[in-house]
């Protein structure tokens, strides 16, 4: 499994904002391996495809210095696919019904990640479930990073209360992610 060279920008950037520059610092320089070297000397493209193994040891490096270590990584998954989505995208989203998006599912996973498979098991209003296959080299924090992200995207589309939780699985190649929703406000 592969994830796009954008999303470790993004993580990046996500740390810089949630907890500034120093912490982003801290957390590169900690971090071992091929991954901490690639980033550290700026050989992590946006447009290339990378090990999902330095993807996670980045969302690891993250969240296990902070408090609550998988809450952090759920929250920069969330700011991480808002960032990415962007102005353009928004109003695209919010234009389209949840429904559209969620049908979406499984080609928008193709945006960021290579291989795995994503599929809608349950769609009704307020309620959305998920279950996520072939993931190898996930684990808990990345579960909690792609719930963070999936409550970003269905965000988009205007409705209220948006709520990621990764219901079953979720320690290794596979998750069922349950959604929940207002179209209310509050």
């Amino acid at each position: 499994m592969r994830v796009k060279g954008s999303a470790f920008r993004q993580v990046i950037d996500t740390w810089v904002e949630l907890r500034g520059r120093a912490f982003a610092d801290q957390a590169l320089a900690s971090l071992e391996g091929p991954a901490g070297e690639a980033l550290r000397h700026g050989a992590v493209i946006a447009s290339g495809m990378y090990a999902v193994g330095w993807y996670g040891a980045l969302v690891r490096e993250g969240a296990e210095t902070s408090a609550d270590p998988a809450a952090f990584a759920h929250e920069v998954g969330r700011r991480s696919t808002e960032r990415d989505i962007g102005t353009l995208h928004r109003l695209l989203f919010r234009a389209l019904s949840v429904e559209t998006i969620v049908n979406q599912v499984p080609r928008l996973l193709g945006l960021y990640f290579e291989g795995g498979r994503g599929q809608v098991v349950v769609a009704a209003p307020g309620r959305i479930r998920l279950t996520f296959e072939a993931f190898h080299g996930f684990d808990e924090y990345l579960w909690r990073d792609l719930a963070g992200a999936c409550e970003a995207m269905l965000a988009a589309t205007g409705v209220f209360a948006t709520k990621a939780t990764v219901i079953e699985g979720g320690l290794a190649d596979r998750a069922v992610v349950e959604l929940t929703y207002s179209s209310t406000a509050p």
